[in-house]
C-alpha cells in the first residue's frame, strides 16, 4: 500500500533477497493490532481518486510464533505482507499490480536478519514501511534508520543513500467530518557522492498515525511510486474490527 508509493528507483538501489526471517533486535513495539482489523482509505492523485481496503489477521506459525498478515486491495494493486509480532520484522511481501497492460506480480522474502543497532529498522522492501511504523516508539521520539537486505554494514553512516524516520510532532488533523490527534513522522532520504544529483527528485514523505494503540495510519502524503514526481495523498475513511 503506502510502501508501494515510494519511488521505484529506491527499490532498484536496495533490492531485497529471498528466504525466511528470524528474530532480530528492534526499537519497535508490537502495536497490538486487533484480530480482523479493517481500514478503508481514500487515495487521491493526479489520475483521480480510488478506494483502498486494508485488513489485518493474526497467523500462528508451526513453531508457535505469532505474525500479522496484512492484506491490501484496491483497483490498482493487491498486496499481502507477513510481519513477526515479537520483532515487527516483515519477512515476506507479495503484490499484484493491475494498472499496466498486464498484471505484474512482485514478491520479496528474506533468509535471515543481520545484527542491528538499537536505532535501526529492518525491511524487506518499502511496501512494509507504513505497517511497521505502527510500532514506532512514539513516546521517545527517536530517529530510526532503515536497513535493507543489501544495505552494506555502515557503522559510520556513510552510505551514499540512506533512509531514516524522524518524529515531527503531535498535531490535530481533520479527515472528513472527524478530527484526530496524530503523531506525524517523516521519511528522510540522504544522498551523497554520485547519488547526490538525485536528491532534488525525492519528494517529501509524511505519515500520520493515531495517538493511541493500535496506532493505525490516518494519512500518508508522498510519492505515488509511478515514477517522476507524482504525489498522492491517502486518507483514513473508516475503521472496524472482527470478522
Amino acid at each position: 500500500m503506502t510502501g508501494s508509493t515510494i519511488k521505484k528507483y529506491y527499490l532498484l538501489i536496495l533490492l531485497a533477497a529471498s528466504g525466511t526471517a528470524v528474530f532480530s533486535n528492534t526499537p519497535l513495539k508490537d502495536p497490538l493490532i486487533p484480530e480482523g482489523e479493517e481500514i478503508r482509505y481514500r487515495v487521491s492523485g493526479d489520475d483521480g481518486t480510488i478506494s483502498l481496503v486494508q485488513r489485518v489477521d493474526t497467523v500462528v506459525q508451526d513453531d508457535g510464533s505469532s505474525w500479522y498478515r496484512i492484506t491490501t486491495n484496491s483497483p490498482l494493486q493487491d498486496g499481502e505482507i507477513d510481519i513477526a509480532r515479537d520483532s515487527l520484522v516483515p519477512y515476506r511481501s507479495y503484490s499484484v499490480t493491475k494498472s499496466g497492460r498486464t498484471d505484474f506480480i512482485s514478491s520479496s522474502e528474506i533468509r535471515s536478519v543481520p545484527p542491528l543497532a538499537n536505532d535501526e529498522i529492518f525491511l524487506v522492501d518499502f511496501s512494509s514501511l507504513s505497517h511497521v511504523l505502527r510500532g514506532y516508539p512514539f513516546d521517545s521520539h527517536e530517529t530510526l534508520h532503515l536497513v535493507f537486505p543489501n544495505t552494506p554494514d555502515d557503522s559510520d553512516r556513510k552510505n551514499p543513500v540512506s533512509f531514516r524516520i524522524r518524529y515531527v510532532k503531535k498535531e490535530s488533523i481533520s479527515l472528513g467530518e472527524e478530527t484526530f490527534t496524530a503523531h506525524k513522522l517523516q521519511l528522510n532520504v540522504k544522498m551523497s557522492g554520485g547519488m547526490a544529483m538525485f536528491s532534488g527528485m525525492v519528494p517529501k514523505t509524511y505519515f500520520w498515525y493515531s495517538e493511541d494503540q493500535p496506532h493505525y495510519l490516518l494519512k500518508y502524503e508522498g510519492s505515488s511510486g509511478s515514477g517522476g514526481n507524482d504525489k498522492i495523498v491517502m486518507e483514513f475513511e473508516s475503521y472496524r474490527t472482527g470478522r
